[in-house]
Parts: structure tokens; sequence; C-alpha cells
């Protein structure tokens, strides 16, 4: 049996809610843990929950299986849906009563279908605080590599066959990380994100020693709090934040991606506007002030594939307005073409005038000089 906590955190500027599901495991084999992950993470097979006071009173049951936390995640955003001010679901429901009462829903069936439309992304983040003899190495060694890094790799990636990976792409995997300490070490994949944190090896020790003196002379009571172990993984180093973060920037990014974010009907205006949003979203979830902070954000960011989300958005945007150029010019050649044969028609009207005109001229002259001859 797994204790599981689970934490709601809101952004209403983004329109984004967070769910965090907290596991703690005390002792586990990497195999074990690799299959925990997979029926967690990816909904292979049902596990038993106990339901501790969540829901306790609108559910009956005291236990759930994992594949039931996407029913209760979707109570969860149905809740925010309905208390939150964000009126885009209650608008969509009162319309669709309005309409003929075969396209009616009821409201449960309708927040059912909006959680459907949702952009949902999710990621684990797994915080190893003993392996053993893992705290005998320099995380930055050779010999750690070798010992540890298909380990580890099994870990990341949730990879069962870890054993007959090879060294060199265990190893090159690991390559890129994240250490402002030595005791702990952040990894990344495209599915997670992994924090080696050796509270009981004695370089952490020596460090909470030497944190703990330095608060004490300077009567610094928040220093010293910061060096208790955090509940939750990543808490303490701060890759929980930082995975946070990229979370949001993915879920923005990818929203952009698969609505018509900026097509040519919309107008210039709205195109710029759009364009204009999104980069503001960007700069409110990147605004990071701590230089360490930013340096995980971007290596979790780019395991992530995030930066080449960027680039796909890029190119979409020039793409898009390549084609409302194309679009733009095409009527102004249309334009051109009508300014064009209506400058003709005009000119030949006018020549048309103008030669009746001459005629008439002609006529006249004529018939004053016969006037003139035949009055002498």
């Amino acid at each position: 049996m797994y204790e599981v906590e689970i934490f709601a955190f809101i952004y209403p500027d983004l329109d984004i809610i967070n769910l965090l599901y907290s596991i703690p495991i005390k002792k586990i084999s990497i195999d074990e843990f690799i299959f925990v992950r997979k029926v967690i993470q990816f909904d292979k097979k049902p596990i038993t929950l106990i339901n501790k006071d969540f829901f306790k009173e609108e559910n009956k049951e005291e236990k759930y299986t994992f594949s039931d936390f996407s029913e209760i995640s979707k109570k969860i955003y149905i809740i925010f849906m309905e208390i939150s001010e964000y009126k885009k679901f209650g608008n969509k429901y009162i319309m669709s009563n309005r309409a003929k009462s075969k396209f009616a829903l009821e409201k449960e069936e309708y927040y059912k279908q909006a959680f459907e439309e949702i952009k949902k992304f999710s990621l684990m983040m797994i915080e190893v605080r003993d392996l053993e003899g893992i705290d005998k190495c320099d995380l930055h060694s050779e010999d750690f590599m070798k010992k540890f890094s298909r380990k580890i790799y099994g870990l990341m990636v949730c990879d069962e066959g870890w054993r007959f990976v090879p060294l060199q792409c265990s190893s090159s995997a690991l390559e890129k990380c994240f250490c402002s300490r030595d005791y702990f070490c952040v990894f990344a994949s495209n599915v997670g994100v992994l924090e080696i944190n050796l509270i009981e090896s004695d370089n952490y020790k020596k460090y909470n020693a030497s944190q703990k003196k330095i608060g004490e002379v300077f009567n610094d009571k928040d220093t010293i709090k910061l060096l208790e172990p955090a509940n939750y993984a990543g808490l303490n180093s701060g890759a929980l934040l930082a995975m946070e973060r990229a979370t949001m920037l993915h879920v923005i990014i990818g929203a952009n991606m698969t609505k018509d974010y900026c097509k040519a009907k919309l107008g210039d205006r709205k195109i710029i506007c759009n364009r204009r949003k999104m980069i503001e979203a960007i700069d409110l979830v990147m605004n990071i002030n701590i230089s360490e902070m930013s340096t995980l954000t971007d290596m979790i960011m780019d395991k992530l594939g995030i930066y080449k989300y960027v680039e796909r958005v890029k190119e979409r945007l020039d793409l898009e307005e390549d084609d409302n150029m194309i679009i733009y010019q095409k009527s102004i050649n249309s334009f051109m073409k009508l300014l064009t044969l209506v400058g003709l028609i005009i000119a030949f009207f006018s020549l048309v005038v103008s030669l009746l005109s001459a005629d008439m001229i002609r006529d006249k002259l004529i018939e004053c000089l016969s006037y003139i001859t035949s009055s002498k």
C-alpha cells in the first residue's frame, strides 16, 4: 500500500492548474521501482491506493486503483471549472442548453467533455536518496559512471532492460546534468526528472554542519530551516519548481500548436494580439531571478524538447506570416487589376466623349464659316 498526498497549484493568469501527487517509497529495488513507475505514470496495471481524507465525504469507497486517478483528476478540474471566474465553460454550457433539445447537455456530461478538451501533460519527479555504495563515489567520476550510470538511466527513462544498455549509451544520456552541490545531481529525460540527493552521505553531513554554523553566527533561522530534508521529491534542490515551470511552458506552447493560432482570416490585428499574448505568457513562466534555477530549468526544458517546440512555433508563425503576405499580395494584385480595368474603361469613355466633342466643334466651325460666307 502507498500513501498519496494530492496538491493543486492554480495559475489563473495562465489558465493552468498543476496537480501534484506525492508518493513516498522507503525501500524498493530498481526493478520494482521501474514497475511501479510504469503503473503510476503510464497506467500499465492497476494497484490499490488508500483514500486518506481526500474526497472522502463524496466517495464512500476508501480504496482506488491508480487507473482511477484520472477520474480523481477529472473531479478536481471540474470543481475548479465550476468555481472559477473563467467564463468560457459556463457560457458554453448555457448556450448548449439554449439550443435544440437534442443538442442540450447535462451539466456533468458537459464538464466531462470540457475536461477532455483540456490540454494535459504529465511528468514524474523522482528523488533517489540512496543506492548501495553510491555515497562512496564522486558523482562526476568515471567510477560513478561505470557503477551506476545503467541503474540511473533505467530509473530515469523507465527502462526495465537497463542491465543490457551499453555503457556508452547510458553515460552519454547522463552527460548533461545539474549539480550545484557535491551530494546531489539532477538528470532529465523526455518522461521526467530524476534527482540523486544523498542526504545520508558524509558530504551532506559536512555541508549541513557548515551551513548550521553559518546560520547560527549570523542568526539566520531561514538557512537552518532549509537544511531540513523535505518530504517531497525535488523540493530542496529546486528541481521540482524548475520542472513545474517547464511543464507549464510545455502546456502553453502545446496548446498554441494545436489550435488555430494564427489564421489569415483572423486579420492582422488579431494575429499581433495572439503573438503578444504568447510572448507575455512565456515571459511570465520564465521569470526566474536565480541563475542556478535558470540553468536547471534550461536543462530540463532542453531534455523535454521544449526548445524544439519553440522552434516549431516560430516556424509556424513564419509560415503563417508568409501565407498572409501571399494572400495580401494576391488581394493587392486583384485590386490593381480592377483599378487598371476601371482606368481603361474611364479612358475609353473619355476618348469617345473627346471624339464626339471634336466632331461637334468641327460642325460648328463649318456652320459658322458657311454663315459668314453666305452673309457676304
